[in-house]
């Protein structure tokens, strides 16, 4: 039981450090992305002589690692594949 309660504290230290660092991405993103309203606000006032902005919003949090179910994880992903190819179909 101790061992188990142990396991778990542990599990959810990961959990709290992955989410700590998923905020800092997040808010990394807005920064990023923010800046790039800016820039476009900016392009758009100068008129015929702006610059295109071409820009797409790739996001920290989509390369984030892939184990965030952990045991569970290939389950997840199998219905994930199962969900896409039933999507595809219709």
């Amino acid at each position: 039981s101790k061992e188990e309660t142990l396991r778990i504290l542990q599990r959810r230290m990961e959990l709290l450090a992955r989410r700590a660092q998923t905020i800092a991405e997040i808010e990394a993103d807005l920064v990023r992305i923010e800046a790039e309203v800016d820039l476009a606000l900016e392009n758009a006032t100068l008129g015929p002589q702006a610059t295109c902005v071409t820009g797409s919003v790739k996001l920290a949090t989509t390369m984030l690692e892939s184990d965030l179910f952990g045991a569970s994880q290939r389950d997840v992903d199998a219905l994930d594949a199962s969900y896409r190819s039933a999507a595809a179909e219709q």
